[in-house]
């Protein structure tokens, strides 16, 4: 690899710094939303590795999961922190894997509307 090429990727790096950014600070988080996602997987029925299904294909994908989202904070507001509906997941790592979700139809349909 050259030097320039070196520092381009670097720069590139430090502009979407996903591992020093998001991963290395927030592991737990991570590992708690992953556990979620695989738990919605088995739930849904969605069969490995076909788990990169498109969240827009959800029907009113927009209110989905801003919805869910919401009901899990109510839930635990009721409830606390286990729910146990959904075999002790966390329903703040599950509220999150919803903010996500929610962020990820908002940004590819705003791609598409390009």
């Amino acid at each position: 690899m050259t030097k320039k090429l070196a520092a381009a990727t670097a720069a590139k790096y430090k502009k979407e710094p996903v591992a020093l950014g998001c991963i290395l600070r927030f592991p737990r988080a991570m590992l708690a939303i992953a556990k979620v996602s695989r738990f919605g997987w088995q739930k849904h029925e969605i069969k490995l590795p076909e788990g990169n299904w498109d969240y827009l294909d959800v029907p009113g994908a927009q209110n989905v999961y801003a919805e869910a989202e919401g009901r899990h904070m109510v839930k635990e507001a009721l409830e606390g922190s286990i729910n146990e509906e959904d075999g002790g997941m966390l329903h703040k790592a599950q509220k999150a894997w919803n903010a996500l979700a929610d962020l990820e139809v908002f940004l590819r349909q705003a791609e598409r509307d390009k």
